[in-house]
Formats: C-alpha cells, sequence, structure tokens
C-alpha cells in the first residue's frame, strides 16, 4: 500500500515512457469484419505514432526455487477463519497445465468435487475454491477455504494434505477425469459468449506467451488422462513447494489491545 501511496509522478512517467509504445502493444479484433479494412483503421490510429527511440526492456528476474515448506499467520479482525494452501506451478504454456486444470476441477467443482464432500459436507466450510490462472511465468496451485467460525483452521489443512497425499499414492478415478472434462467444456464455452469475453480471454493467452493457447486449451484438456493427473500431483504438490497461510479473526478489542 505504501508503494501505491508514495509513487512519484516522475516514477510513473519514466514507466510509461518505457513501456507504452505501439511496438509493445496488442490490438485484438473480435467479429464479422474486413481483415484490409481494419488494418487500415489501426494505422490510421496508430500508424503516425513512432516506435520506442529504445529497446523495450526484458524481464529476465526469476524466482528461486522453493526447498522447503513456508507458513504465515495472519490476525485481524473478521468473522470467520480462512486457510490457503498453495503449491507452485509452471508457466501457463507448460503442458503441465491442463491435467493441473483437471485435478483442480476434481478437487473444487461442484457438489461432486472431493473438498466439497470432504470440508463443505461436514459443515467445516461455506466455501472452498481451487485456483490455478495460467501466467507467462510461474504460477500457483491454491486451495482457498472460508470456514465457519467455530471450524478449525488446522483441522482443514490437514484435511486438504491428506487428499493431496491419497491423490499422490492412489491417483484419481476415470470417472472423475471425465466428470471433470466435461465442466470445463461448459464453463469454456459459457465464459467465451461474446466478443468482449473472446477477446478478453484471447489477450489472456497472449499475456501467458502464445495466443493459439487460446485455440488448442479444450483439445489439450480433453487429452489429459488419470495417469496425467497423478503425475503432476507428484510433481508440483510436495511438502517443499507449499506455502500455506491461515487467516486467524480476532474481536475489535482484541485488535485494540495489540
Amino acid at each position: 500500500r505504501a508503494d501505491i501511496e508514495n509513487i512519484s509522478t516522475d516514477r510513473l512517467k519514466e514507466f510509461y515512457n518505457t513501456f507504452y509504445w505501439p511496438n509493445n502493444a496488442t490490438a485484438t479484433v473480435i467479429g464479422d469484419f474486413s481483415v484490409e479494412e481494419i488494418l487500415d483503421l489501426v494505422w490510421k490510429s496508430f500508424g503516425k505514432i513512432p516506435r520506442s527511440p529504445n529497446t523495450i526492456p526484458v524481464m529476465y528476474t526469476e524466482e528461486p526455487p522453493q526447498e522447503g515448506l513456508r507458513r504465515v499467520e495472519v490476525k485481524r479482525v473478521g468473522e470467520a477463519p480462512i486457510v490457503g494452501v498453495a503449491h507452485k506451478s509452471p508457466e501457463g504454456s507448460h503442458r503441465d497445465t491442463y491435467p493441473l486444470h483437471i485435478l483442480g476441477s476434481i478437487l473444487g467443482s461442484g457438489k461432486s468435487s472431493r473438498f466439497y464432500r470432504k470440508i463443505i459436507d461436514k459443515g467445516l466450510a461455506m466455501d472452498v475454491r481451487m485456483w490455478d490462472h495460467p501466467f507467462h511465468d510461474n504460477g500457483l496451485f491454491m486451495a482457498y477455504a472460508f470456514l465457519t467460525p467455530e471450524t478449525d483452521s488446522k483441522k482443514v489443512e490437514n484435511l486438504i494434505l491428506d487428499e493431496y497425499i491419497k491423490i499422490r499414492k492412489k491417483g484419481v478415478l476415470d470417472k472423475e477425469v471425465r466428470r471433470a472434462k466435461s465442466k470445463i467444456r461448459a464453463m469454456t464455452a459459457f465464459s467465451r459468449d461474446g466478443s468482449y469475453s473472446i477477446a478478453s480471454h484471447l489477450n489472456e493467452a497472449i499475456a501467458a506467451g502464445d495466443w493459439t493457447l487460446y485455440t488448442t486449451y479444450l483439445d489439450n484438456v480433453m487429452n489429459v488422462t488419470t495417469d496425467d493427473v497423478q503425475r503432476v500431483a507428484q510433481k508440483y504438490l510436495r511438502e517443499s513447494h507449499c506455502t500455506i497461510g491461515h487467516f486467524i479473526p480476532i474481536s475489535s478489542s482484541e485488535s485494540s489491545a495489540t
């Protein structure tokens, strides 16, 4: 927060003048159009803007490999605890992205998912969400559990980790993979309904490094096998790649006393 509040105008101008050039931009056009007319329109709109006078800097910093379990605990005013379990995942263009998406659906998508039955159905949480957004660089495979006020977050943490251990050892069922594929196919169709949505998803693929990730996504998901799911679980859901966070709610009076 302090970085945002205290950043200077000069720093903002420096960033703008470094990166905001036509040769560092992507124009995405969706709909029924003539390519020649669109290219002419783009040229009329942006053609007079010069290229960057300097080479656009390329990011080269890479996060070093995580070599052990990390934990963080936050105590703030709130009503219910939250527990999050995150494991390092590969860049969005990596082939393991697709079995990880299948695994995330098996664990946390809908009432038939494993975490719904093991955590929500037992009254331990109001919601459990899986998150594994594909990025240009490495990302995170995350499980978030929004607990009921009386639930011990450590208990839910153990349930999540135990399920990961079980999948690493025994894998998943064929019917779970088929169900996950059907859900992902339906969700993809709904999320790409309309020109704006198509453009948004296509731009995400471009940002991840390859526009064809948009067109090949479903085919790659449909080719995932049960063995693939167990393989990525064994590869990524390891303790040395794991960061666990707990949000512990406290009252206003407790906050004032600290």
